[in-house]
């Protein structure tokens, strides 16, 4: 999420809002981390009315990014903080009559197909879900194998997919 906001802030995009679940949740608490990280590195600060956190729905997707655009000074860029959230981020851009990648950006979470396969295809941050398989079948048979053994966390890499969606310069002309 670091990466992918950074992308942004080096893109030009100061206004750039994040659509999160709830801090409850371990992966949103750490996309929530990074993106404010981005902004530190770069010497920013987030815009906080930016930051909307909620549930993985849809509708709460749809409905943020229907708030967001409405403010006085709308975001330039959003990241979807799950794909389930970017489906909804997605319906809230159309009822607002926006167009991705030309009106502002767009950044989402897993490269499901509607990622690849929406026009432009849309900037994601990776998680490799096979590996997260392979890996808790791996803890599973260690539990299983040495059931008093300290229990053991892993963290696997992400990485950033810069694509169409985001891949311009803030300011573009009509906004």
């Amino acid at each position: 999420m670091r990466e992918a906001t950074a992308h942004l802030i080096n893109r030009g995009h100061r206004g750039i809002a994040m659509v999160s679940g709830s801090h409850y949740l371990k992966p949103a608490r750490e996309r929530i981390e990074g993106f404010r990280q981005a902004f530190r590195d770069a010497g920013l600060t987030p815009k906080e009315d930016l930051i909307r956190i909620g549930t993985m729905r849809p509708e709460v997707g749809r409905e943020e990014t229907v708030r967001l655009l409405s403010l006085p000074e709308p975001p330039t860029a959003i990241i979807a903080g799950s794909n389930r959230l970017m489906t909804g981020v997605l319906e809230g851009i159309h009822q607002a009559n926006l167009v991705v990648g030309r009106d502002l950006a767009l950044v989402g979470c897993d490269d499901v197909d509607l990622a690849r396969l929406y026009t432009p295809a849309i900037s994601v941050v990776v998680r490799d879900q096979y590996r997260m398989g392979q890996v808790a079948c791996e803890l599973l048979l260690e539990r299983l194998a040495t059931p008093d053994a300290p229990i053991r966390s892993v963290t696997l890499p992400t990485r950033f997919v810069a694509r169409a969606s985001s891949d311009f310069a803030w300011p573009v002309s009509g906004r």
